[in-house]
């Protein structure tokens, strides 16, 4: 799992964001619990994505991979994720956290939408750093997700 995403030209151009030490720390928690299968797909979209957007009330990491005339690709050739035909959006996992420093605990869901992992999204905006500890994980790709082990 990568850290930043595109350049730094790139981020100042597109409105990009580089991931915070917590957000990062979510992000390797949420693809760490994935059955193999979902996971090497899920880690090879990561690795092909060049654009990550925080939402501006800090909620939600946005992904995907742009062009260099910052349009957005449509990532031909990379494997998808097999989804229930019945829904576009579908969350993979959630997570209920303590992130050091903080009082409140953090939900975190990964989300994918027509095959492709997209989002990251918490309850409230997190602390730029502190250590992650899981709490509790929900296996919420049993519900929408097609695989073999």
């Amino acid at each position: 799992m990568k850290r930043d995403y595109g350049t730094s030209m790139e981020r100042l151009l597109w409105g990009g964001a580089k991931l915070t030490e917590v957000e990062f720390g979510l992000l390797q928690a949420l693809v760490a619990p994935l059955p193999a299968p979902l996971r090497t797909t899920v880690e090879a979209q990561f690795e092909a994505y060049n654009f990550a957007q925080r939402e501006v009330d800090g909620r939600a990491l946005n992904f995907c991979r742009k062009t260099k005339n910052g349009k957005e690709e449509d990532m031909g050739g990379l494997p998808r994720l097999h989804m229930d035909m019945r829904v576009a959006e579908a969350p993979l996992v959630q997570l209920k956290v303590s992130v050091v420093g903080e009082t409140e605990p953090v939900h975190a869901t990964l989300i994918a939408a027509e095959g492709r992992v997209c989002c990251m999204a918490l309850n409230r905006p997190v602390a730029s750093h502190g250590k992650v500890i899981i709490i509790n994980v929900d296996k919420a790709w049993r519900s929408n997700f097609h695989f073999k082990e």
